[in-house]
């Protein structure tokens, strides 16, 4: 096996031609992105505004996302409670009782 440095020498040319006409194409595509970007950048900036709060606030009332939050904060609240007032022991019986009769039921 010969090595042919005019061979390896052309390819290397081609490799760099390509890789720069590559990097060009890859500017051009950044540079028609950019435009893009900044129109979109007013729009996410008109969420902020006070009219929009009025807007989420429909939405969560037609959705019923505020109701399931509030009723989600109200369960964790409820929870900590029976936690701080629930003797350890008393805790501890109740989960050793649904292990058991989880492998009860699972068999």
């Amino acid at each position: 096996m010969q090595n042919n440095p005019g061979k390896t020498n052309m390819s290397n040319a081609a490799i760099t031609k390509e890789l720069s006409e590559l990097r060009a194409q890859v500017e051009e595509l950044r540079q028609a992105k950019k435009p893009e970007q900044t129109d979109l950048q007013p729009q996410a900036d008109g969420l902020s505004e006070p009219g929009t709060d009025s807007i989420k606030k429909v939405l969560a009332d037609k959705v019923g996302i505020g109701d399931a939050e509030d009723q989600i904060q109200e369960l964790i609240t409820a929870l900590e409670e029976e936690i701080k007032d629930t003797n350890p022991m008393t805790m501890l019986a109740v989960f050793a009782l649904g292990v058991l009769i989880g492998r009860l039921l699972s068999k």
